[in-house]
């Protein structure tokens, strides 16, 4: 009913907005405003900065760009942030202790597109998986960002959003439709031709429901395993 924005935090537009599972008793966020990236540990009352693209006669150098964020769903108990970094040649960059310092994990093959979707496993850490997009390529890194290997492709010219389902298959929102990527296959799973800019799949065992958002038509639900 209320909304408030946060004091002495840029606002200059928001790319990625990232809070851990029990934001209400951890107060944990990651906030990235195009130009730097933010963290909070109560509330929202105070923001550390932990990572700032740089920036040459006013402009932000494109390829040290923050493009997406993931955090752990439990700071407290492990601290670890991973990011997307780049345009046209991304890289991804882990922390292992919220920010102050990273690493950036190698590639196979090199990223050659953009992109900024990142995702961890909803089992974090007890299943490290994680994910991240370059253009329709879909990378799975599985030793909490160090390395990272190609699982799939999409075909699209762009990733919105990757979510796993409940028993390990993804489900990846794309710019050319909903697809599923599973023990290395890529296949269209809905919205042939139109683009679908966010996805999100119940965590419940059993449960095969889906939302899928599409900007001009919006939210779709589809709880048949995919025939509607």
């Amino acid at each position: 009913n209320t909304w408030r924005t946060f004091a002495d935090l840029p606002m200059r537009f928001t790319r990625s907005t990232v809070t851990t599972n029990d934001w209400g008793r951890d107060g944990t966020a990651v906030f990235d405003e195009g130009y730097s990236t933010w963290l909070t540990q109560d509330h929202g009352v105070s923001w550390e900065l932990i990572a700032e693209d740089p920036v040459v006669d006013g402009v932000v150098v494109l390829a040290e760009d923050v493009k997406g964020v993931a955090i752990a769903p439990d700071s407290q108990a492990d601290p670890f942030i991973l990011t997307t970094i780049g345009d046209y040649r991304m890289s991804f960059r882990a922390s292992e202790d919220l920010g102050s310092t990273w690493i950036t994990g190698a590639q196979s093959p090199v990223c050659e597109a953009d992109g900024f979707a990142v995702s961890l496993s909803p089992r974090w850490p007890e299943e490290s998986r994680a994910w991240a997009a370059c253009g329709g390529l879909i990378y799975e890194s599985t030793d909490r960002g160090r390395t990272w290997l190609v699982i799939g492709d999409t075909g699209a010219s762009f990733v919105f959003r990757i979510v796993e389902q409940p028993l390990g298959s993804l489900l990846v929102a794309t710019s050319d439709g909903l697809w599923g990527i599973e023990d290395g296959l890529g296949e269209r799973v809905g919205f042939e031709g139109a683009p679908v800019v966010s996805v999100a799949a119940s965590a419940v065992a059993g449960d095969d429901t889906v939302f899928a958002l599409g900007p001009a038509e919006g939210w779709f639900r589809r709880t048949t395993g995919g025939e509607t």
